[in-house]
């Protein structure tokens, strides 16, 4: 298997641990990077400090809420 589809695996079961709920697909990609990197390079990959990957998809997700509510 080649590391595409290793992180693709990943990712894949972290949409299904939250039981398949739809709209995490970036959050699951970066998270499945940190996992099989790190489990290859054997150490502990960081997060950079200035990014909170949560926070983006927070503040993304509550700006289309919004478009949402506006469009209705």
């Amino acid at each position: 298997m080649n590391l595409h589809e290793e992180i693709s695996k990943v990712a894949y079961n972290l949409f299904e641990s939250r039981v398949c709920v739809h709209g995490y697909d970036l959050a699951d990609w970066l998270a499945a990077e940190r996992i099989v990197l790190s489990q290859h390079a054997g150490q502990e990959i960081e997060e950079p400090e200035d990014i909170d990957i949560a926070e983006e998809i927070a503040a993304i997700e509550q700006e289309e809420l919004e478009l949402l509510t506006k469009a209705r």
